[in-house]
């Protein structure tokens, strides 16, 4: 098929035909076909660490984009320390990285709350405006710990 000036567009795959620069991407590397590009996310899904995300806002969108580069960088960083990142440096990051992931769960808790709708937060997490919450942490302060207990028969 010609395109507008008439001349046929030729495959990049055909031997001793460079693609040009529309066919190639901005790391220079030829450009996936649509089939490609669905056998690649293919194969990606039965990775068990692949999860699927579907936005549905453009915030959302935005976020995941976010998210993606926080997981290569905590990862990295992760691999580097002692190295190029000090432990201290690590240490500090990754409490910043916990810190704001408690705050989009209680985030999340609040417009749940507000909206009247039951939040079940992520496994690790816990719904910080939960009835069952109150009552655990109520009942932890009353007992002292094992430790105290034991440290208290010695003292005695």
């Amino acid at each position: 098929m010609a395109n507008k000036n008439g001349r046929t567009k030729q495959s990049a795959g055909i031997e001793g035909i460079q693609p040009t620069q529309q066919e190639q991407s901005s790391k220079g590397r030829p450009k996936k076909t649509p089939e490609q590009w669905l056998q690649d996310k293919l194969e990606q899904a039965k990775d068990p660490n692949t999860q699927y995300l579907k936005s549905t806002t453009v915030d959302t969108g935005e976020f995941i984009t976010l998210l993606r580069s926080s997981d290569n960088l905590i990862y990295q960083m992760r691999m580097k320390v002692g190295r190029t990142i000090s432990f201290e440096q690590a240490q500090g990051f990754y409490e910043r990285h916990r810190s704001l992931k408690e705050q989009l769960n209680i985030l999340n808790a609040e417009i749940s709350k507000v909206m009247a709708w039951d939040y079940t937060p992520p496994r690790g997490y816990s719904n910080p405006f939960s009835k069952n919450r109150d009552a655990a942490e109520t009942k932890n302060q009353s007992k002292p710990a094992k430790a105290e207990q034991s440290s208290a028969l010695v003292a005695e």
